[in-house]
């Protein structure tokens, strides 16, 4: 039978280590090849473009809190709620209160609130029932507002209402009869906020903004729906480089100026901003 000669003779090993250093001379090599031939990376120039600023959330409503006030109480002019009686409420405004047992004059929460924050009191019910109240403008909810017993039972509660110069709060009995008090603590309204759009056209706006125009080149007029000589006015343009001054005009209370929208440059220009009136 024919051997293999050993790997351990001295003619092998050198065979071996010759070809171990011409190997890793042509691994070497290769690299630095790949490595001289690999194009250098390409940079893009920085393109710098106006920022656009982000707009605050609309903020739905406001609350405007008031001294307790009694706006309904059917033990003065009036008679108990009897079982699914339903009757209408002034709610804002300055009359129709004295009627309906409430303050004559009003509780100072105006026709263009969406809710009033209240405490409702069913007042010596003759049996055990429940209220529901609802807007005026609106259909009956299947929910309750007050469960009441054989004592006076009463809620605190953030009851809606219609936006009206009416009657803005409905409110139905179910069994009793019971008499019925309802004062108010506060009440909320619609955001007085805007975005016009560089021509003078309301992009998005709350139901307050009533009008909008541009005046001429950065300066424009929006109108609103209450006297805003005691409130805080804020114009922000949606560019970080544009700059804007607002405020109004003596003798008008239902204005407000955009007097300038500037760009980085001083320069007077067009742009969309938002409006924010807190009063």
């Amino acid at each position: 039978m024919k051997k293999f000669p050993s790997l351990t003779t001295p003619a092998l090993l050198v065979a071996l280590i010759c070809a171990l250093i011409v190997g890793a001379g042509m691994t070497a090599s290769a690299a630095s090849d790949r490595t001289a031939a690999a194009p250098a990376a390409t940079v893009t120039p920085a393109v710098f473009e106006p920022q656009v600023r982000a707009l605050p959330a609309k903020a739905d409503h406001v609350f405007v809190p008031l001294a307790p006030c009694r706006i309904v109480d059917t033990r003065v002019n009036s008679t108990p709620l009897g079982s699914e009686v339903a009757r209408n409420y002034y709610v804002g405004g300055t009359f129709g209160f004295a009627p309906q047992g409430g303050k004559s004059g009003g509780c100072g929460v105006p026709t263009t609130a969406v809710a009033v924050s209240a405490i409702v009191t069913a007042v010596d019910p003759s049996n055990r029932g429940f209220l529901r109240a609802w807007p005026t403008n609106q259909s009956e909810p299947a929910s309750t507002l007050l469960n009441y017993g054989t004592i006076s039972t009463g809620t605190g509660a953030t009851v809606p209402i219609a936006i009206t110069s009416g009657p803005a709060l409905r409110v139905k009995n179910y069994a009793g009869p019971t008499d019925l008090v309802i004062e108010v603590n506060g009440y909320y309204e619609m955001q007085i906020q805007a975005q016009v759009e560089p021509n003078g056209i309301l992009l998005d706006s709350t139901y307050r903004f009533l009008s909008s125009s541009k005046l001429a080149t950065g300066t424009y007029r929006i109108t609103v729906d209450t006297n805003i000589t005691a409130c805080a006015i804020q114009a922000q343009s949606t560019v970080f480089s544009y700059y804007t001054s607002v405020g109004t005009v003596s003798g008008s209370t239902f204005d407000i100026y955009v007097w300038r929208i500037v760009n980085g440059i001083n320069t007077l220009t067009d742009g969309r901003f938002l409006v924010t009136v807190t009063c």
